[in-house]
């Protein structure tokens, strides 16, 4: 099977599909805030497969013939979101800001040990069912 660019991409890097992101009200860091849609002003299809398309607004890497999505979040911008999440609601149960730093440190650790015993092609995978839990 010929893999195009895109395809590519976002096997590696799956974020630019919002895997991990709160996406509906069941998840604890979900608000309405930030669920507005792209406005996609750029969109480039790919030259090697049609059906993957890459937004130049915001990163994002489609692969169905709609161009409407959410906006993706850089990596390092989600990081920090989910820390100043996971910090704010232990010290909301009454948590130290040391002990909760430590915890979310000791969260991190793991859940990066575990994914590095992954192939970069199945960070993807290993990324949905961590949110199965």
């Amino acid at each position: 099977m010929h893999e195009s660019t895109l395809q590519t991409v976002v096997t590696l890097e799956p974020w630019r599909q919002r895997i991990g992101y709160p996406e509906s009200v069941t998840d604890p860091d979900w608000t309405a805030e930030g669920h507005e849609m792209c406005p996609a002003s750029s969109i480039i299809r790919d030259a090697e497969d049609p059906r993957f398309w890459h937004c130049r607004d915001c990163g994002y890497i489609g692969w169905s013939t709609t161009e409407l999505h959410r906006p993706v979040l850089s990596p390092k911008a989600f990081l920090r979101r989910c820390r100043d999440f996971f910090l704010r609601r232990r010290q909301e149960q009454g948590l130290g800001s040391a002990e909760a730093n430590h915890q979310m440190q000791h969260v991190m650790a793991v859940a990066l040990r575990c994914a590095a015993a992954k192939s970069p092609s199945e960070l993807r995978r290993f990324l949905e069912g961590m949110l199965r839990l």
